[in-house]
């Protein structure tokens, strides 16, 4: 996403200093200061909360990708459906299979990730980088600290 774009249309139209831009990295690594940076920013009374996360464990996951794989060879090589008429079987006579989740060893599992994390990579390399930086330069964070993709060379400008 090019949060550039929305942070430059959000300080256009309230101020900037009216705008509160905080990173999910900040708040994953601090929950309850950023809890209360935002309650100080909103001019609510600063009260400290205690808030946990575990944002190493996903509360959501969703499917695993060993299961995102056996659903894209289902839908490409067994599914019959309007748009692919040669599958020898239709998804209603599997529903039950649609929430497949296969087990497989946990070595196997991030060799997926791996790869998955590559083919992002290679993907959209430094496609982020311009408005990463034009997102430091609207707010001033430093978002090399945590590990966005900037032009070579670019620090923030306040």
């Amino acid at each position: 996403m090019l949060y550039d774009r929305l942070i430059s249309g959000y300080q256009s139209h309230y101020g900037k200093n009216n705008i509160c831009v905080i990173p999910y990295e900040k708040f994953v690594s601090s929950p309850g200061n950023v809890v209360e940076s935002i309650k100080e920013f909103a001019g609510v009374e600063p009260t400290f909360l205690g808030i946990e996360t575990k944002h190493q464990q996903r509360e959501n996951a969703g499917r695993s990708l060993a299961s995102l794989e056996v659903k894209r060879f289902y839908n490409r090589h067994i599914a019959r459906t309007r748009f692919d008429i040669g599958g020898i079987t239709t998804p209603e006579k599997i529903q039950a299979a649609a929430n497949f989740d296969p087990w497989v060893p946990k070595w196997f599992e991030n060799g997926l990730e791996r790869r998955f994390a590559e083919r992002v990579k290679s993907g959209f390399g430094d496609y982020f980088a311009g408005s990463n930086s034009r997102v430091q330069d609207l707010t001033g964070l430093d978002l090399s600290s945590w590990s966005y993709v900037l032009p070579s060379g670019h620090s923030p400008s306040e």
